[in-house]
């Protein structure tokens, strides 16, 4: 049995241990996660094993007695698992003047245990968007399930798309938001109210000056405007960016990110959503203005 330290909040972060694992020709693996106190950092990843070493997820502040039990001789790993069929669903509507130029705005509807940072603070922000936007604009609002599993409801969505009842499988060119992980999600700080994360960040297929005051804007919420260059991009923005999308996403860890503290209480606030949200419908407004403008 091995104790291994990781940062798993996807498979590309947990397989490779595994992968080590079997090479060492361990019985079984430990990865003690990098998250809260006594928390556990889940990986999305699809429901199937990779390779013959079993993994089991531990907070990271168990590592020093796991490895005290395993040198003494007193742990043992144990594994009991079932998998059943199951079914997700998108969530779809279009708002705004049928003859209007249209956004899509999109957001992942799924994440691990209550997911309030990771996921509601997202929803929320991506409804309110869409409500905005839509005084002006054709919204086409994108509402996937699936994230955990590699993404699986936006893959289906592109593979199905249907707009005004017709199919429509082409996003080449169109101007997306994508509202994901941690849009509101604070941090703990040792004196008062949480902060908005610093482990946030955005992307955007914009160059030039539309970036330049892009970056500006979200500094102001505690982004990062990152540029990944030949980097894949991640989550479902990734899909947007590979399909040949334009693309604005909001997204990136938080200190609840994948764990069961990720609770309305701990892991966000009203002021921060607050912030949060007018902050990137100022930095969309300035991005379809751009996308529209560069295409008229």
């Amino acid at each position: 049995m091995q104790v291994s330290a990781g940062d798993t909040g996807d498979a590309s972060r947990l397989d490779p241990l595994l992968d080590r694992a079997a090479a060492d020709g361990v019985g079984g693996l430990i990865v003690a996660t990098d998250g809260p106190h006594d928390e556990p950092v889940q990986a999305n990843r699809w429901p199937t094993v990779r390779g013959s070493v079993p993994a089991l997820l531990v907070p990271g502040n168990w590592t020093g007695r796991l490895n005290a039990a395993i040198d003494g001789g007193r742990a043992e790993l144990r594994f009991e698992a079932t998998t059943s069929p199951g079914q997700g669903w998108n969530v779809l509507g279009q708002l705004g003047p049928p003859d209007a130029p249209v956004v899509i705005v999109t957001t992942p509807l799924t994440g691990w245990f209550r997911c309030a940072g990771e996921r509601g603070t997202g929803i929320a922000a991506a409804l309110t968007l869409a409500q905005t936007l839509a005084a002006d604009h054709r919204v086409e609002f994108v509402g996937c399930g699936g994230h955990e599993l590699h993404f699986r409801g936006l893959e289906h969505h592109l593979e199905h798309r249907v707009v005004d009842r017709v199919v429509d499988r082409v996003v080449e060119g169109a101007t997306v938001i994508q509202l994901g992980a941690s849009v509101g999600a604070t941090v703990p700080t040792p004196t008062g109210p949480g902060q908005l994360d610093p482990g946030r960040m955005v992307l955007t297929t914009m160059t030039g000056e539309p970036r330049s005051a892009i970056s500006e804007l979200v500094a102001q919420g505690n982004w990062t405007a990152a540029d990944l260059g030949d980097r894949a991009w991640p989550g479902e923005s990734g899909l947007w960016q590979r399909a040949g999308a334009e693309v604005l996403a909001f997204l990136g860890h938080s200190h609840h990110f994948h764990a069961a503290s990720d609770l309305p209480q701990l892991a966000t606030s009203a002021d921060a959503m607050a912030r949060a949200t007018s902050i990137a419908i100022e930095a969309s407004r300035h991005y379809v203005k751009s996308c529209l403008t560069s295409t008229s």
